[in-house]
């Protein structure tokens, strides 16, 4: 059996992230290591994983409060199944209309 440096390489981990979001009202689009969630209608954040790196990079919308509750419970959740994967949080930049 092979050994896993970082429970999120397993696709069973990141469907139960998955699962478990849906269950806390989140609307998501997984693709392999990438999320789109989405809350009450609105763009929370895209989430992309790097488990080899022991990395994950959570872009938020720009229209969101960093301390923002549904943003909280995400990132409580990556850590609560891979605690030692090092989470960055970045703001989208706002997009200027033409």
């Amino acid at each position: 059996m092979k050994s896993y440096l970082n429970p999120l390489e397993l696709k069973e981990n990141r469907e139960k992230l998955a699962s478990v979001l849906r269950e806390q009202g989140f609307y998501i689009r997984l693709h392999g290591y990438d999320y789109l969630l989405m809350y009450n209608n609105k763009i929370i954040c895209s989430i992309h994983l790097l488990p080899r790196l022991n990395e994950c990079y959570v872009h938020v919308n720009p229209l969101i409060n960093n301390n923002n509750e549904q943003l909280m419970k995400v990132i409580a959740m990556l850590k609560n199944i891979s605690p030692q994967t090092k989470i960055y949080v970045r703001k989208f930049p706002k997009v200027l209309e033409p």
